[in-house]
């Protein structure tokens, strides 16, 4: 079973791609940047499923949004040292700005800190960059000619002040945060007709993003992910709108799953005009079939008295 941080706004899992089984204890953490203002779903899905022999642990976008990509139990290919990468979790975090200083963002410092700090936690790493190799925080300069992680972060590792950062966080974060049953989701999309709820459904599945289908009285509602703190729901409905979908909004209301099948049903008018021309059979076994292809057969018999009058 893949191992993320609870910190993800969402995961796009790598599985065994471009990765190997990790041999080494975690005794260290690897920030770097993607040269590049990518959002941290898209810089994932370009390593898992491009051509480039690349991939990290994690990914941050320029709003903060932590992205899941090599599981945590497996060692991803990020540093241009296999004997670091097995030791460490890579973060790849966007820059706001090109060269030369490829800054990032305070929303993507503050998720790189916030999740140096729980990662530090978890595996009992105490956070410290001695410029070396042998320092907990390392960096790809370290390993390779390369500008990665560009001065911005570099000046930070250096001179302490990230490790600070990561401290403060880690105690800020002692206290046990309450636990809650509230589930914040994404609606994208409400539709009586499970026909539209369908289109709509596989447009944000082919923007990237995963979906279910709900029912609640006679509506079909499209939802996106499921979390406990409401500001991680904001962040994957930014991601969401940054597509185009500008229709949604935040909910913590849930309904009964259904699964809308690739066959198009045909409207109750369509069926009953069907039956009339005699392509259902007759009763009792038209009404069978009529149930058994998700039809109500009452209602289409309605449509068929009001049409033959």
């Amino acid at each position: 079973m893949s191992k993320f941080s609870s910190l993800c706004n969402n995961i796009i899992d790598f599985g065994t791609k471009k990765s190997n089984t990790r041999t080494e204890k975690v005794v260290k953490i690897t920030p770097h940047h993607m040269a590049g203002n990518i959002l941290a779903g898209d810089c994932a899905k370009m390593h898992r499923d491009g051509n480039r022999e690349a991939s990290a642990n994690y990914y941050i976008g320029s709003d903060g949004f932590i992205v899941g990509g090599v599981s945590e139990d497996r060692r991803a290919w990020t540093s241009s040292s296999g004997w670091n990468d097995q030791r460490a979790i890579t973060i790849e975090v966007a820059n706001n700005s090109g060269e030369p200083n490829w800054t990032v963002s305070d929303a993507a410092y503050k998720s790189l800190v916030k999740l140096c700090a729980d990662i530090c936690k978890r595996y009992g790493i105490d956070p410290h960059c001695t410029k070396t190799k042998d320092g907990t925080i390392t960096y790809h300069q370290m390993f390779a000619a390369t500008s990665c992680p560009g001065p911005y972060l570099k000046g930070k590792f250096d001179n302490g002040t990230f490790e600070k950062d990561i401290k403060a966080a880690m105690g800020g974060e002692q206290n046990k945060p309450e636990v809650s049953d509230v589930l914040y989701r994404v609606q994208v999309g409400a539709f009586k007709k499970a026909d539209n709820a369908r289109a709509m459904n596989d447009r944000i599945k082919n923007a990237g993003f995963d979906t279910y289908l709900i029912k609640v009285g006679d509506l079909y509602k499209i939802q996106v992910g499921a979390f406990a703190k409401k500001e991680n729901a904001e962040a994957m409905e930014k991601q969401i709108r940054y597509f185009g979908f500008t229709d949604t909004f935040i909910t913590t209301q849930s309904g009964a799953a259904v699964k809308l099948d690739g066959t198009a049903k045909k409207s109750n008018t369509e069926v009953a005009k069907e039956v009339i021309a005699g392509k259902w059979g007759n009763e009792p076994e038209r009404s069978k079939k009529l149930k058994a292809a998700g039809y109500d057969a009452e209602a289409i018999q309605s449509i068929v008295n009001e049409l033959m009058r």
